[in-house]
């Protein structure tokens, strides 16, 4: 059995795997994947070729941010069964990429690649890279990073589509004129508003020159049940960035059912949401039945309890 970053797979050629393919093909009606290319060896072919088996390509025909949408629906339809998933999203291409190497290279873990390709040109739409995290008295994590490379708006619904299903999902924001900071911004409150988004957890990874634009975070309408933070801890490496997400999700990892419904209470009159998040995170560490592991050094976390309270800067 072969695993890929989208689950298991059969190996190719056989007739089980060639019913489920014609099956799927028939559901997905043209925009599922319709090939695909397994490398299982990392020795040297006869050629001369390196071959890793960490690296598949996906051949796309149609919308690749809905094949990516319906895969996760079906594979994560219940997030708290599902697997602990931290999706990175980094415009700028700074950080992520190294974070999850540096975690391939700390827990001896593989980076596995999936290159989602134009199956009629075969040009490259995106790089989703994923690596493992084992702990060792809390569930492992799943570390999710795409690098786009096409242009096209479906395109860039990728990354989206990936913190839809996500447990946490963190937006590395880079020094960048503050007309793209907030197309940025309006870009996920719209996804956080659509019948697809079921993360609940929201965190903002603003760069020092973009700290001053934290109260347009606040000032946006996010849905009451998402849980939306905005951290300005200095990003000098790609440990410290991977150490404030960390942090942060040792926060929140322990909410209850119970402690995360009253997120979704709506404001008080005013615009004043019912709870802090520093409230949140006193109550579920006295519901938690195990204390949380420590995480890196304490930062700015800043939490958005009152978005409504604060206009724009």
């Amino acid at each position: 059995m072969l695993t890929s970053l989208f689950g298991d797979l059969l190996p190719l050629g056989g007739p089980a795997t060639r019913a489920l393919r014609h099956a799927q093909a028939q559901q997905d009606k043209g925009f599922a994947a319709t090939a695909m290319l397994e490398n299982r060896s990392t020795e040297v072919t006869d050629r001369g070729h390196i071959v890793d088996k960490h690296i598949r390509d996906l051949f796309i025909v149609g919308s690749p941010a809905e094949a990516i949408r319906q895969h996760l629906a079906a594979s994560r339809a219940d997030l708290d069964l599902a697997a602990r998933q931290i999706t990175l999203h980094d415009p700028a291409r700074l950080w992520a990429g190294g974070v999850i190497k540096a975690l391939s290279d700390a827990s001896g873990q593989p980076i596995e690649r999936l290159h989602l390709r134009h199956q009629s040109t075969l040009a490259s739409i995106a790089l989703i890279e994923r690596t493992a995290l084992p702990r060792r008295v809390d569930d492992p994590l799943k570390i999710y990073h795409a690098d786009v490379r096409d242009p096209s708006p479906d395109a860039q619904a990728i990354p989206i589509a990936l913190m839809e299903r996500s447990h946490l999902s963190a937006i590395i924001m880079a020094p960048m004129p503050e007309a793209l900071f907030d197309e940025i911004v309006a870009t996920l409150n719209a996804a956080a508003h659509g019948e697809h988004w079921q993360c609940p957890h929201l965190l903002f990874l603003l760069a020092a020159p973009l700290a001053t634009l934290t109260p347009r975070i606040a000032a946006v309408p996010w849905p009451t049940a998402l849980n939306v933070m905005v951290s300005t801890e200095p990003m000098t490496s790609a440990s410290a960035v991977w150490n404030c997400v960390l942090n942060t999700w040792n926060r929140v990892k322990h909410l209850s059912p119970a402690v995360q419904a009253r997120l979704r209470e709506p404001p008080l009159p005013g615009g004043e949401f019912p709870m802090r998040i520093d409230d949140l995170i006193c109550a579920s560490a006295a519901e938690a039945s195990e204390p949380a592991q420590a995480a890196g050094p304490s930062g700015s976390l800043t939490p958005l309890p009152e978005v409504h309270e604060i206009g724009p800067a």
